[in-house]
């Protein structure tokens, strides 16, 4: 019997090792996993209970109003129903998954097997020493006061010892599934990054277009009817080169673009039916001003006037922009 005692106390102490083991493993090497795999949970339990909140509240509106009309409401209580055995689920869920985490901790993973197998290998370690006093021999059926008590010691030495035994298995498995889970979500975490890693380099080679105005003070100043010229250069601020470049400009009603090919936007343009040209600079290289000259023959009338301009290129195009001009004597 002293060989059964000598091995619930050397299993005893041997799991006490491998839980430290265990916790330490746990902690260097899946810190990061551990908190994916949380976070994850966290986000679908909320996401989940998001949903369901809805389609509840959703199918409440729908049974009130089926009961004020005087509808058949039996398929809408026993969707609710449903919803509801499906609520307790996502709950019973969540809480497995906050049992998984706190199995984790210090307190879960050490301190309670930690004490289960102190107290067998004590307990153990009680019933060896009572045995090795006494001549009883507990394998004859001896019934006496010694003998119950040396085999209630050893039986619940053992009992301590496969509930150590049996939390330690709690502790490894959900080690595996939060290493799965956590390795899933590191994973995919790097997709994302790869991704916009990728983005953030095509966007830097997408071309950008500046468009500036020379010599001149906003608003320009015309004269009525007599040709005036605007100055103005393109560059390439972002890519290394833009393909067909063009520069296009809108002018309300009354206006001319000379010598430029002239057509007239749709009637709900802004504003309507304005008149646009355009100026091809084909190919630009980064850092060169490519600079032109618009002439604009205002109206007769005498007023302020918004004109705009827009960029254009392969890749990129920008947002129309306003300048005004005043026609003035």
């Amino acid at each position: 019997m002293t060989a059964v005692y000598d091995v619930t106390i050397l299993l005893s102490v041997a799991l006490l090792v491998i839980i430290i083991t265990v916790f330490v493993l746990s902690v260097t090497l899946l810190g990061r996993a551990l908190e994916s795999a949380r976070v994850a949970a966290k986000e679908a339990h909320q996401k989940e209970k998001e949903n369901l909140v809805n389609s509840l509240t959703q199918l409440e509106q729908r049974l009130k109003a089926a009961e004020q009309k005087g509808d058949l409401i039996e398929d809408i209580k026993r969707q609710i129903e449903e919803h509801e055995k499906e609520r307790k689920a996502i709950e019973k869920k969540a809480k497995t998954a906050l049992r998984d985490f706190e199995l984790l901790k210090v307190r879960g993973c050490v301190l309670y097997p930690g004490v289960l197998l102190l107290f067998a290998s004590a307990l153990a370690t009680g019933a060896r020493l009572i045995d090795s006093t006494t001549d009883t021999a507990i394998f004859t059926f001896d019934l006496s006061g010694i003998a119950l008590a040396i085999w209630a010691l050893w039986l619940l030495s053992a009992a301590t010892l496969l509930g150590g035994l049996f939390r330690i298995y709690e502790v490894l498995e959900v080690i595996e599934k939060v290493a799965v889970t956590g390795g899933e979500a590191q994973f995919q975490k790097q997709v994302e990054a790869l991704k916009m890693a990728l983005y953030q380099h095509e966007e830097g080679k997408r071309p950008v277009l500046e468009f500036e105005f020379i010599d001149n003070q906003l608003p320009f100043t015309l004269k009525p009817g007599i040709e005036g010229e605007v100055r103005y250069h393109v560059r390439l601020t972002q890519g290394d080169v833009a393909h067909n470049t063009e520069v296009w400009f809108y002018a309300p009603k009354g206006f001319d673009f000379t010598g430029k090919d002239t057509w007239h936007q749709e009637e709900d343009f802004v504003p309507s039916r304005a008149l646009t040209c355009k100026e091809v600079i084909a190919t630009m290289l980064r850092g060169i001003w490519q600079r032109r000259t618009l002439k604009i023959k205002p109206p007769t009338e005498e007023d302020e006037y918004l004109l705009s301009y827009r960029l254009f290129c392969e890749g990129f195009q920008s947002d129309r922009m306003e300048f005004k001009v005043k026609v003035a004597k």
